[in-house]
């Protein structure tokens, strides 16, 4: 992920949109540089169709209803926005273009084959996303007037292009109008340690937790299953985080340092008190999308057939479950996504329907005495983050476990949830000063160096695929 086209477009980003003369051309630079990027990433003729084919929909949608306002415009873009999302796994696959460059994982360090897409990094869902949010928005009157450079800009921005984070256009417009206030030290300073943290996490963490994941499952003769499939747990949690939230890092960092904002991504997910607010906390963009434009509208509809106020906390998990269910879907097509999103979805659902019966039960102020109290927080803490990292099997195992090693290596990670539960919630939280920040940046750039220096490889952020 950290390729010469990723270099060259954050540096031209920041170099360009620092610069004074620029500062009224921002979209005009921002669309260049997405546009170069694009074309240094796309695998060829498809990628590039299909990402026309995205952009010209939401486009002729837009006009549309600007031009002849009617209820059909909104049904029929998301139509076939999801007509030419759903081509491009089910049918581009199949056409002999060249396979995907997944990491080495499975038996034997074979390849994660079971997840379609049509480029090497080309991430059309996150385009996708973008272009149903612009017809549903449009059809509410909550889009400014769009100029086709500002769509053009908004679906190739550079930083978001590939794996997010998802940004509203109504703020990407926000952002390209700001103006630089402050100098490139003052940038540095604040934006620097993100980049610091983001490089260490992709290189050093993401890096030695594949590298794990590969040698646990090329060991499967040598380990104890129940051992084999722990260590492959936590290593592929560890690698999707670590990649994903250092790749995060980096383009929040130098969109900073060209002062345009992009939203967080990441706040600690493994920190949640639950699994509820787990999504509250792990690619926050993308459950801040679900939430916004599925589970609103589908909890919405369900309260109006039913206005017993009654009904209203089971229709509440309904909607979590229909959302999760979908959010795993949206991972890939196939049986495992599927189930993927029964774990997602049941997870959720369970854990709304939990706190309503105990709300119930022990009344509103004794369970968030309950809720407080360190026993059940660290239980609850620790079963959350296991169940997220056991549900994340279904992405990576390459075949369904004996049912004996299955349920011993579930007891391994929730006992080591456990157990960094317990020891977290003794650290005292501490705000480091900015002189602090600064020496951990450095530390960081330091340590993923030398990962690269010693034979360590970056492999690639598995969302960007999605």
């Amino acid at each position: 992920m950290i390729g010469w086209p990723f270099v060259l477009a954050g540096l031209a980003t920041v170099l360009l949109l620092r610069a004074r003369r620029l500062q009224a051309w921002r979209v005009e630079v921002l669309a260049l540089v997405g546009l170069a990027f694009a074309a240094a990433t796309l695998d060829g003729a498809a990628d590039a169709i299909c990402l026309a084919a995205m952009g010209g929909i939401g486009w002729l949608v837009l006009r549309g209803m600007a031009w002849r306002p009617h209820w059909l415009w909104l049904p029929a873009g998301i139509v076939a926005a999801l007509a030419v999302f759903v081509l491009s796994r089910q049918v581009l696959p199949r056409l002999d273009l060249p396979p995907l460059a997944f990491p080495p994982i499975g038996p034997g360090g074979g390849r994660l084959a079971s997840l379609p897409a049509i480029g090497h990094v080309f991430g059309l869902s996150y385009v996708m996303f973008r272009v149903l949010h612009l017809m549903v928005d449009a059809a509410g009157g909550e889009v400014p007037p769009l100029r086709k450079r500002d769509l053009l800009a908004y679906l190739v921005s550079f930083p978001t292009f590939l794996a997010g984070p998802i940004q509203r256009v109504q703020d990407f417009v926000e952002e390209s109008q700001r103006r630089v206030s402050d100098t490139l030290p003052e940038a540095l300073a604040t934006h620097g340690p993100l980049l610091g943290r983001g490089f260490a996490r992709i290189t050093l963490l993401a890096g030695a937790a594949n590298a794990l994941l590969a040698w646990s499952q090329s060991q499967t003769a040598a380990l104890p299953p129940a051992a084999a499939l722990t260590l492959g747990a936590l290593a592929f949690a560890a690698y999707l985080y670590a990649g994903f939230a250092g790749y995060t890092d980096l383009v929040r960092g130098i969109a900073g340092l060209g002062a345009f904002g992009l939203p967080e991504n990441f706040d600690r997910p493994f920190a949640a008190p639950n699994f509820l607010e787990f999504w509250g906390r792990w690619h926050i963009s993308l459950s801040d999308w679900f939430k916004l434009y599925v589970f609103n509208p589908a909890v919405k509809a369900m309260i109006a057939r039913s206005p017993d106020p009654r009904w209203t906390p089971y229709l509440g998990a309904a909607g979590y479950f229909l959302t999760f269910f979908l959010m795993g879907l949206w991972h890939g097509i196939g049986v495992r996504f599927a189930l993927y999103g029964l774990c997602l979805g049941g997870g959720v659902s369970l854990n709304k329907l939990w706190q309503v019966a105990l709300q119930r039960r022990l009344g509103r102020r004794e369970y968030a005495a309950l809720a407080r109290g360190p026993a059940y927080a660290v239980a609850a803490r620790a079963a959350a983050g296991a169940f997220f990292i056991l549900a994340l099997g279904f992405l990576w195992l390459p075949a369904w476990p004996a049912p004996a090693p299955a349920a011993a290596a579930a007891v391994a990670v929730f006992a080591l949830m456990l157990l960094i539960a317990i020891l977290d919630r003794r650290v005292p939280e501490k705000i480091p000063s900015a002189r602090a920040v600064a020496v951990i940046a450095g530390i960081q750039v330091a340590a993923g160096a030398a990962w690269l220096a010693l034979g360590g490889s970056i492999p690639p952020v598995l969302y960007a695929y999605f």
